[in-house]
Order: structure tokens, then sequence, then C-alpha cells
């Protein structure tokens, strides 16, 4: 499902940064594919990590606080960039986010092949026990920083 939303999520960037300024179909339809497909990315990359990853309250929090912090920054960032150059700079930023999203989706993706049976099997220990806590805070903050 996050593959769908992220192809949905370039597709739309793409299509926003090439024909966004000049036809005004396009650029409802592909703001819609936009919404649609952005809706579902935070919830479906939680769910993606917590297959890899079991998640505790402080990971998830660290999650919703690192999204918080973007939502602040990035519309000061991007309302410089348009009074600067224009108003298809949203497009292009748009696009630029929807490729370094797919980007860093990817290298999750390897980095859990490789070292996702790992992180599974780690869940408990000889005992049956679940491991600590920082543990799993250490590999959620790797995937995090990721």
């Amino acid at each position: 499902m996050l593959i769908i939303d992220l192809t949905g999520l370039c597709a739309a960037g793409a299509l926003l940064a090439v024909f966004g300024d000049d036809n005004m179909a396009v650029l409802w339809g592909t703001t819609v594919l936009l919404g649609v497909s952005l809706a579902k990315v935070f919830p479906t990359g939680i769910f993606w990590t917590e297959t890899y990853i079991k998640l505790t309250g402080k990971a998830v929090a660290t999650f919703i606080t690192a999204s918080a912090a973007s939502e602040m920054i990035l519309p000061w960032l991007c309302g410089n960039l348009i009074t600067s150059y224009g108003n298809m700079m949203l497009m292009y930023i748009t696009l630029a986010l929807s490729l370094f999203t797919t980007v860093m989706f990817v290298c999750m993706q390897i980095t859990a092949s490789f070292h996702g049976e790992r992180i599974r099997k780690s869940d408990k220990d000889e005992d049956g026990d679940t491991n600590s806590e920082i543990e799993q805070i250490r590999v959620v903050h790797f995937v995090t920083v990721l």
C-alpha cells in the first residue's frame, strides 16, 4: 500500500511541476491525487515500522514530534521560497519532497531487509522475555535517522 501511495505522490508531484502552471484540469486532478496519496503515508508508515520493530509509546511520540516539527518548518520555508521565486516553487517543493520520501522508503526497506529478521528475532531473548526498552528505542532512532 505504501508503494502505491508513494508512486501516487511522485506522479502527482511530477505532473504538478510540469503542467501545474498551464492546465487547470491537471492542477485540480493532481491535487486530488496528491491528497489521496498523502493522506495514507503517515499511518501506513507507522504500520510498516511496526512490522519490523515493536513500537513503544516513546517511539510513536518521537515520530509525531518529528512530524509536528516539519509541519512548522515547511510552511515557513515554502512561503519564503514562493515570495522569492514565484508560485511554481510550491510545485517543485512538492516534487522534491515526494522524491525524497520515496528514496527514504527505499533505503529503509533495504535496511529492514538486511536487518529486519534480526530485529524481529531480538524481540524475545532466551528466557522468552522482551528485550529492554532502550534497545527498542535505539532501533527506532536508527530508522528515524534514515
